[in-house]
């Protein structure tokens, strides 16, 4: 599989994202998530999209959360815990701490479980 270079990628996204680097619009909310969800098995892609969606506005970011966010972000928790990567664990940390949830979020997958456990290992 070729690299990824980050700053084309970021080009290519560039007609969906504000001009601070978040999601540009409700109507970019729904193709982002499928690019994300899509496109997101390498590690470059992954921080890339984290931090479009640590820039972006606290509504979009629910809507980005419902239409699948947070099953794609679990996943990515998931995988970096998996491999260790704990500097990629922590920036989805922060990403979650931004989001909107409520109780049905919170249920419909183990992410919070993950979050708790994490908060017990204290040599990370």
């Amino acid at each position: 599989m070729p690299r990824i270079d980050p700053l084309q990628l970021l080009t290519c996204l560039g007609v969906l994202l504000a001009p601070n680097g978040g999601i540009r619009s409700a109507q970019e909310v729904r193709r982002l998530a499928g690019l994300m969800a899509k496109f997101s098995n390498r590690l470059v892609s992954k921080c890339i999209y984290i931090q479009i969606l640590k820039c972006t506005d606290t509504e979009l970011l629910g809507q980005f959360m419902g239409t699948g966010g947070w099953t794609l972000t679990h996943m990515w928790l998931q995988d970096g815990i998996l491999t260790k990567n704990y500097p990629l664990v922590q920036e989805i940390l922060e990403l979650l701490l931004l989001c909107p949830v409520d109780v049905d979020r919170l249920k419909s997958n183990s992410a919070p479980k993950l979050v708790k456990q994490l908060s017990k290992e204290s040599h990370e």
